[in-house]
């Protein structure tokens, strides 16, 4: 089940349409360095539960709950032995009657926000959780999926199959594309070696990353969209946590500091948050939506593993 649906009832569509619950912002694009300098937390983790809030000024909010959680740091894989809980504006509620009967549902929908289901497994970059609005760097570019073959897909679950330069190349039924463009169909090899283009090669089940001066020309890869294996979310973690250690590196360890963990455990009430855009403080929440997955030994779990800690000392 989705999390953004669509009403049900008559009323609940009318509702919509009176009120007026879509919202727009603009994106910056973010690649994939970007993502990872930017963010205060990298986490891994699974969905198992989606609650929907409404507060007093007509505002929803929904918040995931994570489990089987991770951080990744220039250190490591550290799993989190605690629920992650992230908080975003955007989602589902019921409409109630005065005898609390469901009359419809009333979506609030921001443009460039990503979907979640239960069941799913994420690599998700945050920064400022419970305050912000969209706590995921570049909203939907922070949020990526990992599939039951442990390939790292989009947040629109399109395939991760390479990069160019530090833009992620991504498979899509148009073709491959990059920083939201395809790729040139008619560039030579040399052409596309210069910008750094690498691809992800399956050859008789071993993937590897592989130059695009490798092939003929640029065309003629087009032609076998099948050849490229999506990224495995061991690599994925593997370069992040690697650019974490060079931007390390590069500050001499003067970034070294101890990272509270809390934002994601515990978020402040929506009546205390603070935004200049908002009409009036935020206050009277109460949940109206609540989905959670029903089995948890049915959760898939993230190849990763190190020892339990719920504040680490951080060396970004």
């Amino acid at each position: 089940m989705r999390l953004i649906s669509i009403s049900v009832t008559l009323f609940g569509l009318l509702f919509g349409l009176l009120f007026g619950t879509a919202q727009a912002t603009t994106v910056l694009y973010q690649d994939f360095n970007q993502l990872i300098d930017t963010s205060q937390h990298v986490l891994t983790g699974v969905v198992t539960q989606m609650d929907a809030n409404q507060a007093a000024n007509g505002d929803i909010y929904t918040t995931l709950i994570l489990r089987d959680a991770a951080r990744i740091t220039a250190a490591g894989s550290t799993p989190i032995a605690k629920a992650v809980s992230l908080r975003f504006k955007g989602g589902t509620v019921a409409q109630l009657d005065k005898q609390q009967r469901q009359v419809g549902e009333q979506t609030l929908l921001t443009h460039g926000a990503p979907e979640f289901s239960l069941g799913d497994s994420l690599v998700v970059f945050v920064s400022h959780n419970g305050v912000a609005d969209m706590p995921f760097v570049g909203f939907s570019q922070g949020v990526f999926k990992v599939n039951g073959r442990q390939e790292v897909l989009t947040a629109q679950q399109e395939p991760i199959v390479g990069f160019q330069g530090a833009d992620l190349i991504t498979e899509t039924a148009q073709g491959l594309m990059a920083r939201g463009q395809l790729l040139a169909a008619g560039a030579t090899a040399e052409q596309q070696s210069a910008e750094g283009v690498q691809l992800l090669s399956s050859d008789g089940g071993l993937d590897r990353l592989v130059h695009r001066s490798v092939a003929t020309n640029r065309a003629a890869l087009m032609q076998r969209p099948r050849a490229y294996a999506p990224v495995d979310v061991r690599n994925f973690v593997s370069m992040i946590q690697e650019r974490k250690a060079q931007q390390l590196h590069v500050h001499g360890g003067s970034i070294a500091t101890q990272v509270s963990l809390k934002d994601l455990f515990s978020l402040p009430a929506l009546s205390t948050l603070v935004a200049t855009e908002r009409d009036a403080q935020l206050a009277g929440t109460r949940t109206l939506n609540r989905q959670t997955l029903a089995d948890p030994q049915a959760r898939p779990v993230l190849p990763l593993a190190e020892p339990e800690a719920n504040q680490l000392t951080d060396s970004e």
